[in-house]
C-alpha cells in the first residue's frame, strides 16, 4: 500500500499499523505555509520591537501613571472598607493615649457581613472600650475561655495598625490613638520542631525580642504570658518583664487565667484590671469588658458547657485548692459590688439630670413668664395713653362746643365730662386692682396661696429670714417664692400639706440665691446644698454663685470645685480676688 502512495513518512504508530505520511501533492504548498507562518512570526517581533521602543519612550509618564493608579486603587480599597464597616477616622493625638470606644474586630464584622450575603444569622461581634494611658500603660485582661480576651488583644493591635495605614477603623467616634514606633504581640503558639523551640522556648525568645526593642512609643501585646512552663516561675518571669516595660513607658496588654497576675494589676498603680463579662445565670460570656475589677475564669462551667460529663466536672471540684475557690468568690463578691455600684450610678446621673432639666425647664418658664409681663406692661401703657389721648379729644369737642353755644351746651358738658372722668376712674381702679400686692404680714407657715406667675396654687411650708420672701409646696414641687408673687386663697387647694415638714431651716444667712457658707460641713452634707443653692440661683436667674468654704486642708475645696465642673449650669469654676477672700472662697458662673 505504501509504494502505491507517494509522499514522505513522518512517523508510524506504536503498533506500526499506522504510518503518518506526508503526499508528494501537498509538499510544496505544505513548505509554502511553513515560510509565511516565518514571515508572520518575523513581522510579529518587527511589530513588538517597534511598540516597546515607543513604550520606551514613555516609560516615566507611564511609571507615574501606575504609581498614581496604585494610589487611587488603595484610596478607594479603604473608601469602600470605610463604608462597608460603618468605620470612623479617629482622632492622632500627640499625647500617649489609646481611647478606643465601641471597637469591633474588623475580622469578626468581615465574617458577619459574609453571613449576611449568605442569608445566614448575623452574629456581629460585641463593641468594646479600650482605653490607656499614661497613669495606666498596663492592661491584664482575665475572665473565662472563649469570653474575648484574645479578640480583644487582637483588635486593640488591629485599630492601632489600621489607623497608622491611613485605614479608618470600626469604632465610634471620638476615638482617639497615639503613633506607635513598634507594634508587637505574641499571641499562638509558635513551638518549631525543626528550629527545637518548645511553647515556652518560643514565648521566651519573643519576650527578648519585646525587651531589646521597647521605648516609650511602644504598644506590646502578649495573649497568655508564663503558660508552658512551671506556672510559679512564669509568672514570676511575666511581672518581671511587665515591671521593665511598665518604666519603659510602653503600652501593654496581656491576658491571663493567673491569680497572680491579677493580684499584679490591683497591687501596681501603672497597672490595671480588665474583666471579660460572663453571665452566671445563662452560663455562658458576654464579651463584654469591665474596668478595675478582675475575672474568673470558670474552666469547670466551661468545660460542662462543652459536653464533659458532669461527674468528671463535680469530681474536678474536689481537687480545686480552697484558698483558690475562697479567692474566686471574693473576686465574684466584687464584681458583683461593682455591677450593683454602676447600676446606681446610673440611675443617679438619670435622676440628676432630669432634675436638672427640670430646673431649666422652670427657670425658662420663668423667664417667658417675665417677658410676658413686661409685654402686657406695655400694651396696658400704650392703652392708658389712648384712654388719656381720647379724654383730651372729648374735653377738646366740648370747648369747643361750649364756646359756640355756652348755655345750650352746658347741660352737655357737665354729662360728658362726668362720663369721661367714670371711664379714667374705672380704667386706673382696674389698673389698681390688677397691680394688688399681699401684705407681706398676711403670709403664715400652712397658709393657702396662688403663685401668680406660675399660675399654680399651694402651701406656704415657712417664711424666711429675709424680708419678703417665703419657701412654698406647689404640688410635689418645693420652691423659694417672693411674697408679692403670692396670692392669699380663701378656699383651700385640694393637694394638702400632710406629709409635708412645715418647720424648715433656713441654712442661708444672706441671699441665698447668691451666697452660700459651708464652713465645717462634710464633704458629704456640703454637696446637696450647694446644688440646692444653684437651682435657687437658677430660678431667680442669677449668673453667679459664692460658696465660702474657707481654706482648711483644701479637701473641702478640691471636692467642691470636682463636683461643680460636672454640673451642666456652671460654666466656669474661679477663686475669689485675693482681697475678697482668694481660695477661701469659689466664685462660680453659671450658664
Amino acid at each position: 500500500m505504501k509504494s502505491r502512495i507517494e509522499g514522505i513518512i513522518h512517523d508510524y504508530s506504536r503498533t506500526k499499523a499506522t504510518c503518518f505520511l506526508e503526499p508528494v501533492e501537498a509538499i510544496q504548498d505544505n513548505n509554502r505555509m511553513t515560510e509565511l507562518s516565518q514571515e508572520e512570526k518575523a513581522e510579529e517581533v518587527r511589530i513588538l520591537i517597534g511598540l516597546t521602543g515607543m513604550v520606551r519612550d514613555l516609560t516615566a509618564d507611564l511609571e507615574y501613571a501606575q504609581s498614581v493608579a496604585s494610589k487611587l486603587d488603595g484610596l478607594y480599597a479603604r473608601a469602600r472598607f470605610s463604608e462597608a464597616f460603618s468605620c470612623v477616622m479617629p482622632e492622632i493625638c500627640q499625647e500617649d493615649l489609646v481611647d478606643l470606644k465601641g471597637a469591633r474586630n474588623p475580622i469578626l464584622v468581615a465574617q458577619a457581613l459574609d453571613s449576611r450575603d449568605r442569608d445566614e444569622k448575623e452574629d456581629l461581634p460585641v463593641p468594646v472600650d479600650i482605653v490607656l494611658d499614661e497613669n495606666r500603660n498596663v492592661l491584664i485582661i482575665s475572665g473565662p475561655n472563649r469570653g474575648g480576651k484574645t479578640v480583644t488583644l487582637k483588635t486593640l493591635g488591629l485599630m492601632s495598625l489600621m489607623a497608622q495605614a491611613g485605614i479608618h477603623i470600626p469604632a465610634e467616634e471620638g476615638s482617639r490613638l497615639c503613633v506607635f514606633d513598634h507594634i508587637m504581640a505574641d499571641i499562638g503558639d509558635d513551638q518549631d520542631i525543626q528550629a527545637g523551640l518548645s511553647t515556652f522556648s518560643a514565648h521566651a525568645a519573643h519576650l527578648k525580642y519585646m525587651i531589646e526593642h521597647t521605648n516609650k512609643k511602644s504598644l506590646v501585646i502578649i495573649d497568655e504570658p508564663g503558660m508552658g512552663t512551671d506556672p510559679d516561675e512564669g509568672v514570676a518571669l511575666t511581672m518581671a518583664v511587665l515591671d521593665f516595660l511598665s518604666l519603659q513607658g510602653a503600652f501593654v496588654a496581656v491576658s491571663t487565667h493567673l491569680n497572680r497576675l491579677k493580684t499584679y494589676g490591683l497591687l501596681n498603680k501603672q497597672a490595671g484590671n480588665v474583666s471579660v463579662e460572663f453571665d452566671t445565670e445563662k452560663n455562658c460570656p458576654t464579651f463584654k469588658l469591665k474596668y478595675g475589677v478582675p475575672g474568673i475564669s470558670h474552666a469547670l462551667e466551661v468545660a460542662k458547657d462543652m459536653g464533659v460529663p458532669l461527674s468528671i466536672v463535680d469530681r474536678a471540684k474536689g481537687y480545686l485548692d480552697q484558698d483558690e475557690v475562697r479567692l474566686n468568690r471574693l473576686i465574684e463578691k466584687l464584681n458583683r459590688l461593682v455591677a450593683e455600684a454602676n447600676c446606681e450610678k446610673i440611675e443617679a446621673k438619670e435622676a440628676r439630670e432630669k432634675y436638672y432639666s427640670s430646673a431649666r425647664k422652670m427657670h425658662d418658664r420663668l423667664a417667658e413668664l417675665e417677658a410676658e409681663k413686661r409685654a402686657m406692661t406695655e400694651a396696658k401703657r400704650i392703652e392708658a395713653e389712648d384712654a388719656i389721648e381720647k379724654a383730651r379729644e372729648d374735653l377738646r369737642q366740648t370747648i369747643n362746643l361750649l364756646k359756640t353755644k355756652k348755655e345750650s351746651a352746658q347741660a352737655y358738658v357737665t354729662e360728658r365730662c362726668s362720663e369721661v372722668s367714670r371711664q379714667l376712674m374705672d380704667y386706673f381702679e382696674a389698673e389698681k386692682s390688677e397691680k394688688h400686692t399681699t401684705d407681706p404680714k398676711e403670709i403664715e407657715t400652712g397658709c393657702p396661696v396662688y403663685h401668680k406667675k406660675l399660675k399654680q396654687r399651694g402651701f406656704v411650708l415657712s417664711v424666711g429670714p429675709a424680708a419678703g420672701r417665703a419657701k412654698v409646696l406647689l404640688g410635689n414641687l418645693r420652691i423659694i417664692a417672693e411674697i408679692g408673687d403670692l396670692e392669699l386663697l380663701k378656699e383651700v387647694p385640694e393637694t394638702g400639706l400632710d406629709g409635708v415638714e412645715k418647720d424648715v431651716s433656713w441654712e442661708l444667712q444672706g441671699d441665698p440665691a447668691k451666697e452660700i457658707n459651708v464652713i465645717g460641713y462634710r464633704v458629704d452634707d456640703a454637696l446637696p446644698l450647694i446644688d440646692k443653692t444653684i437651682d435657687r440661683a437658677l430660678v431667680k436667674g442669677e449668673l453667679s454663685l459664692r460658696i465660702i468654704h474657707g481654706f482648711g486642708t483644701g479637701t473641702l475645696k478640691d471636692a467642691i470645685r470636682s463636683h461643680l465642673k460636672e454640673s451642666p449650669f456652671v460654666r466656669r469654676v474661679c477663686s475669689a480676688d485675693p482681697r475678697f477672700g482668694g481660695d477661701a472662697i469659689t466664685v462660680v458662673e453659671l450658664s
